[in-house]
């Protein structure tokens, strides 16, 4: 014989056989099983999915388990908020130091692949001379004809652009240290 344990809410937990009391089996002369609190010899029904099983103290029931509500995203801390700003400030400054550079009516791009490229083009150039040209194409997909101070104005006004990111960067990053509540840091921005 098998019996069905429930726990104390009757909810279904375990099956395990169950035993003969042979004192009172000698007595009646007929089977008697032992049967501990909380089990039963009823049978549960098969699970559904989105159901549990529960003993109700005479029947198995299939109940609807309930939705579970997703866990809340935990409150950072205003210290953990501002290191997060300040990650998302260098992100924007790190950006904005790659993107492209505008030099004589050209937007020239300037992610790492191409800082390298127009470094080897500037070394090129200045190899072969004054007059030295080369046709370039620029962030827009058009071409352009340019010289070795073409190309080194474009690196003098990114140094000019980094040295201002980084400068505005500092600023936003004491007004971030400085901060003293959420609704505070959410104004800050790299200008």
């Amino acid at each position: 014989m098998k019996l069905y344990y429930y726990d104390d809410n009757g909810y279904y937990s375990a099956m395990s056989e169950a035993f003969l009391n042979p004192l009172e089996t000698k007595l009646q002369g007929k089977a008697v099983w032992l049967i501990p609190p909380n089990a039963t010899t009823i049978e549960p029904p098969s699970s559904i999915d989105g159901h549990i099983i529960k003993f109700n103290g005479k029947a198995w029931e299939l109940e609807k388990m309930p939705d579970s509500e997703p866990e809340p995203e935990p409150e950072l801390t205003l210290d953990e908020l501002k290191l997060v700003k300040i990650v998302e400030l260098k992100s924007a400054r790190d950006i904005a130091e790659v993107a492209p550079i505008e030099y004589a009516g050209n937007t020239y791009d300037f992610d790492a692949m191409s800082r390298n490229r127009l470094d080897i083009a500037l070394k090129a150039l200045m190899a072969q001379g004054e007059g030295a040209t080369i046709d370039w194409t620029m962030t827009d997909n058009t071409t352009a004809t340019i010289t070795a101070a073409d190309i080194m104005a474009v690196f003098v006004a990114s140094a000019v652009r980094s040295n201002e990111l980084h400068g505005k960067y500092r600023v936003a990053k004491e007004k971030v240290m400085a901060a003293l509540n959420k609704e505070e840091l959410g104004t800050i921005i790299l200008n």
